[in-house]
C-alpha cells in the first residue's frame, strides 16, 4: 500500500503542551485566534515565523482568514475568536524533504512551482526499503512555500486542486496584489433637465445652422442640489507574494467646492456628502470663462423634439430625458438619455445608456462603448454599441452590432456581436463569438445562416516554425563560439599565460621591474589573441541574451495560441426552420468590434464559405458545438 499524506486535522505527539501566545487557545474545535488580544499583525507574524521555522506547521488551516490576520489589505480584523486551524503538527524532516524549490518573479509579482509525482522510502513487507507514492499536503505546503520566501497571495484553490487531482507540471501558485491608486476629488452633475434658446446656433464658420438652437439651460428650483463633491478617495496598498508591502504612488489632489458656486447659488454640507445648491428658482448657468455655475431662471422641456420645437440637440449633460418623440430627421446627441415615446430619429451617445421605452421605427440609435436598451419594438432601424452591449424586446428588419446584444426576438435582422443571445430567430443572418439561441424559425421559407466567429491560427502556427527556426540557429551559433573560445583557451602557451595573470591579478605573485616589463612584452604578444577571446566573450552573451528572448516570445505565442479559441461556441435548443450554422474565420483571435471588422464580417455574413464545411444544416433538432470539438 502506498502511504498517504497526513490527514489536515493531524495532531503532532505532545501538541496539547505546546505552548501558545495569549491571543491562541486550545478548544475541541480547534485551535482558535481572538483578535482582540491580537494587539496587531505584527505579534501574529512573530508566532507564525517561529512556528514554521521550528519545523511545524498548521493542520486543517483556514488560509483566508490566516492571510488577513497577516495582511489587513482591504478587510478589517474579524470581531470575535476565530477558528484558526485544526491544530498545530509536526512538520516531519522526510515530509519536508518532498518539497522543492520555488520560483519567485524578480519583482515578487509572482510564484511559480513545478509540481511533480513525488515519493517515500517505507519498509516492505520482506523488510526491505522500497520507495513508494505519495502526495502533498496543503498545509505543509504553506509552511514549505513561507520558509522559502512565499508569504502572501497563494491561490489555494489551484494549489489544491494540483494536489487532489495529482497534475505535473509548473503552476503558478501566488500572485502580488498591484496597489489601487487613489481617486482625486472630483464634481458629479446631479440636475438633467434642459432648455434652449429658439434663435439659430452659429457655426464656426460664421453661417447659422437652421437645425440647432443657440443656447440650453438646464431648469433647476430653490433648495435643489445641482453638483455634488465626490470626496477625494485614498489609494490601498498592495503587497509582493514575499509579503512587502506596495505603497499607492501619489496622494490623490482635493477641490474647492466654494471657488465653483456662482451667483444665486450656496454650498451645503448634508448627510452624504458636500453639494452646490440653487438658493433661487431658475436657469443653470455654466460659465466656462469663470469655471463658476449660477442660477437665473427656470423652464422644463416637455414638447416632443422636431425641427419646430427644439432643433437637433447637443447635449453636454451628463444625463437626458424627455417625454415626447423624436421625429424624423432630427439628432440628438449626448451620453445617458432616456426617452419615453418613440423615435424616429438619430441618436448618438459618447459612451453613455440609451433608454427607449417606446419604438425605434426607421432611425438610428448608436452608443459606442455604451449600452442601447429598446423596450418596444425596433423596426427597419440600425442599433449599433461597440464594445458595449445591445438589449431589444422585438427587433424587425434591423442591423445590429454590439459587444453583448440580447434580442428577445428577432425576425429578418442582420446582428453582429462578440456575445449573442436571441429568443427566437426568424430568417435571420447573425455572427458572433458565443451563439445562445432559444428558437430557430424560417420567415417567407429565407433560412437562418449562423456564423461563429472563430481565429484564424495559421499565423501563431507560422509563427511558432519562425521561432524554432531562429531558436535552432541561435543554439548552433553558441556552439560553435563556445568550442572556438575553448579552442583559443586551449593553446598551451595562452593557457599558461592565463593562469599566471589570474595569479597576479589575485596578489599571490609579486613582480619586481624587469619581470614587470617582461611581462608588458608577453601582453604585447597575447593581445591579438585576448581581444579574439573578449570578442567572442561578447558575441556568446548577446547569443545567449537572444535565446532567452527567443524562448519567452515562443512561450508567448503558445500561450495566445492556446487560448485564442476559448469561448466560441454556438447552442440552439429548438430548430424548428431551415437553418444553417458555420464557421467564419478571422484574422484576429478576438473579435474586438472595431469598423473594419465590421465591416468585413457583414459583407459575409449572408455570402457562402465553400472551403469549409457547415456545422450544421437542417430544420429540426437542436445543436450545441464548441470551438475545438472537430479537427479544424
Amino acid at each position: 500500500m502506498s502511504p498517504n499524506p497526513p490527514p489536515e486535522n493531524a495532531t503532532a505527539p505532545g501538541d496539547d503542551a505546546l505552548p501558545l501566545p495569549a491571543f491562541l487557545s486550545r478548544r475541541p474545535e480547534g485551535l482558535y485566534l481572538d483578535p482582540a488580544r491580537l494587539g496587531g499583525e505584527a505579534g501574529f507574524m512573530r508566532f507564525v515565523e517561529r512556528l514554521f521555522l521550528s519545523g511545524q506547521r498548521f493542520a486543517g488551516l483556514d488560509y483566508g482568514l490566516f492571510q488577513r490576520l497577516l495582511y489587513p489589505l482591504d478587510e478589517p480584523m474579524p470581531a470575535g475568536p476565530q477558528r484558526l486551524a485544526d491544530a498545530v503538527a509536526a512538520f516531519e524532516p522526510e515530509r519536508r524533504a518532498l518539497y522543492k524549490a520555488v520560483k519567485i518573479g524578480p519583482k515578487g509579482e509572482q510564484a511559480e512551482y513545478f509540481f511533480e509525482p513525488v515519493s517515500l522510502e517505507a519498509a516492505g513487507p520482506d523488510g526491505q526499503t522500497q520507495t513508494v507514492p505519495t502526495r502533498l499536503d496543503f498545509d505543509e505546503f504553506v509552511a514549505d512555500m513561507w520558509v522559502k520566501g512565499v508569504r502572501f497571495g497563494i491561490d489555494a484553490a489551484a494549489v489544491r486542486q494540483v494536489i487532489e487531482h495529482g497534475g505535473t507540471g509548473r503552476v503558478a501558485i501566488a500572485a502580488m496584489r498591484e496597489a489601487t491608486p487613489g481617486r482625486d476629488a472630483g464634481i458629479e452633475e446631479i440636475t438633467d433637465a434642459l432648455h434652449r434658446d429658439d434663435t439659430p446656433k452659429v457655426r464656426s464658420d460664421g453661417r447659422l445652422d437652421l437645425c440647432q438652437f443657440a443656447n440650453r439651460f438646464p431648469q433647476i428650483a430653490c433648495n435643489a442640489p445641482i453638483l455634488k463633491k465626490l470626496p477625494r478617495a485614498l489609494g490601498r496598498p498592495g503587497c509582493t507574494v514575499a509579503g512587502n508591502p506596495i505603497e499607492p504612488a501619489a496622494l490623490p489632489k482635493d477641490l474647492d467646492l466654494a471657488a465653483l458656486a456662482g451667483p444665486g447659488t450656496r454650498v451645503e454640507s448634508r448627510e452624504d456628502g458636500e453639494y452646490i445648491v440653487a438658493a433661487r428658482d431658475g436657469f443653470l448657468d455654466l460659465d466656462a470663462a469663470s469655471n463658476q455655475v449660477s442660477v437665473t431662471e427656470k423652464i422644463i422641456h416637455r414638447e416632443e423634439i422636431s425641427l419646430r420645437s427644439t432643433g437637433d440637440l447637443r447635449l453636454t449633460s451628463d444625463a437626458f430625458e424627455t417625454l415626447g418623440d423624436v421625429q424624423e430627421g432630427r439628432v440628438v446627441e449626448g451620453r445617458h438619455m432616456t426617452f419615453r415615446g418613440n423615435v424616429f430619429g438619430t441618436l448618438q451617445s459618447h459612451g453613455g445608456d440609451i433608454v427607449i421605452m417606446g419604438n425605434l421605427v426607421g432611425g438610428r440609435a448608436a452608443s459606442p462603448h455604451g449600452s442601447v436598451a429598446i423596450h418596444g419594438r425596433a423596426s427597419q432601424a440600425g442599433v449599433e454599441a461597440e464594445g458595449g452591449e445591445v438589449r431589444i424586446k422585438l427587433a424587425e428588419g434591423c442591423s445590429i452590432v454590439g459587444s453583448r446584444v440580447s434580442v428577445e426576438r428577432a425576425v429578418n435582422c442582420e446582428i453582429i456581436a462578440e456575445t449573442l443571445e436571441v429568443g427566437q430567430m426568424e430568417s435571420c443572418a447573425v455572427a458572433a463569438r458565443s451563439l445562445r439561441v432559444g428558437a430557430t424559425a424560417t420567415r417567407k421559407e429565407a433560412e437562418n445562416l449562423l456564423s461563429v466567429l472563430v481565429p484564424d491560427l495559421s499565423a501563431f502556427q507560422h509563427r511558432r516554425e519562425q521561432l524554432n527556426e531562429e531558436l535552432a540557429a541561435a543554439e548552433a551559433a553558441l556552439a560553435e563560439k563556445g568550442q572556438e573560445l575553448d579552442s583559443l583557451r586551449q593553446q598551451p602557451d595562452l593557457a599558461k599565460f592565463l593562469a599566471f595573470d589570474a595569479r597576479l591579478r589575485k596578489g599571490e605573485i609579486h613582480l619586481t621591474m624587469a619581470q614587470k616589463e617582461q611581462l608588458q612584452q608577453t601582453v604585447r604578444r597575447f593581445a591579438p589573441a585576448l581581444q579574439k577571446m573578449r570578442a567572442i566573450g561578447a558575441a556568446l552573451q548577446k547569443l545567449q541574451a537572444d535565446r532567452e528572448r527567443l524562448r519567452e516570445e515562443l512561450r508567448t505565442v503558445s500561450g495566445r495560441e492556446a487560448a485564442a479559441g476559448r469561448g466560441a461556441a454556438c447552442s440552439i435548443q429548438r430548430i424548428e426552420g431551415e437553418t444553417l450554422v458555420r464557421r467564419l474565420k478571422l484574422p484576429t483571435p478576438e473579435p474586438s468590434l472595431d469598423a473594419l471588422l465590421i465591416k468585413e464580417i457583414g459583407g459575409r455574413l449572408r455570402q457562402y464559405d465553400t472551403n469549409s464545411a457547415p456545422l450544421f444544416s437542417g430544420d429540426e433538432g437542436a445543436f450545441d458545438w464548441q470551438f475545438g470539438q472537430d479537427s479544424e
